[in-house]
């Protein structure tokens, strides 16, 4: 079938306006699968798009470091984000009982897309929100081992984003990324487990204001590994006791730029089940 999305733009001829971003009224919205093995496995296919509005509550939730003062000089924070189209193929399934797996290729044009920048203004680096246009390619991959008492979980993606004209002060998304853990449990009473995340470097341009006059500037956030273990003893069904340890390789982490997780970190909490 089809998606109708109808946004009424901001009238405002001002370049900081609020949402003044057109849509494209319809969207396609088709989905198509089949069981290649009844209960085990399915290919399916997906073509979609939409449009979305970037909320306060929206913005935060993606980096919770964002606020009113990181839209540059030029652009509101703001707007519209139109997805063009989308169009994706997979396989998921299972494998015997504990094993389950789902796969998949996606593409999408993106108009309009949030994405994280840098400016450097008076001699300081400050974070930035902006928008651009681009292509991006994404392949998927989540899988779990589920057994009694080990459960192994995979998430891993390669991400390829190209901006359809080259934005400035911006940053294209990590081309590696990933999840892994690792939990083994002592007849549901201790949890013991490990996991790391990862993330490959970020690469753009940063915006450079000096005198009146913008330039731009390569640079690069590195990527890092986020290595923890957690521990948690289950006195019954309803009250645990955890805790957790963080950036066991002592890395530095930007997961929003200019904003850095340095050193190990440890977190203790109670788990309440009611």
């Amino acid at each position: 079938g089809v998606r109708l999305g109808l946004i009424f733009p901001s009238l405002a001829s001002d370049a900081v306006a609020l949402y003044g971003t057109k849509g494209q009224y319809v969207y396609p919205d088709i989905k198509v699968s089949f069981a290649a093995i009844p209960d085990a496995m399915k290919i399916y296919a997906k073509i979609g798009g939409g449009e979305k509005m970037n909320t306060l509550a929206s913005t935060l939730e993606r980096n919770r470091h964002a606020g009113a003062g990181f839209s540059t000089i030029r652009r509101a924070i703001f707007d519209n984000t139109i997805e063009r189209i989308s169009a994706s193929v997979g396989l998921e399934g299972r494998i015997g009982r504990r094993f389950s797996y789902d796969v998949k290729a996606r593409y999408g044009y993106v108009e309009n897309g949030l994405m994280d920048g840098v400016t450097l203004s008076g001699g300081k680096y400050l974070p930035i929100l902006g928008y651009a246009s681009y292509n991006r390619f994404q392949t998927i991959l989540e899988c779990a081992l589920r057994t009694d008492p080990v459960d192994v979980e995979l998430e891993a993606a390669y991400d390829l984003t190209r901006f359809v004209t080259e934005p400035v002060g911006l940053f294209e998304p990590s081309e590696f990324e990933g999840d892994l853990s690792f939990t083994y449990n002592w007849r549901r009473r201790i949890f013991v487990g490990a996991d790391v995340r990862w993330a490959t470097s970020m690469k753009g341009m940063i915006e450079v204001l000096a005198a009146g006059i913008v330039t731009e500037s390569e640079a690069r956030i590195p990527g890092y590994a986020d290595l923890g273990v957690n521990l948690e003893y289950a006195f019954n069904r309803r009250f645990s006791l955890w805790a957790r340890g963080g950036n066991l390789l002592n890395m530095t982490i930007q997961r929003s730029p200019l904003y850095a997780e340095g050193g190990i970190n440890f977190t203790a909490g109670i788990c309440l089940s009611f």
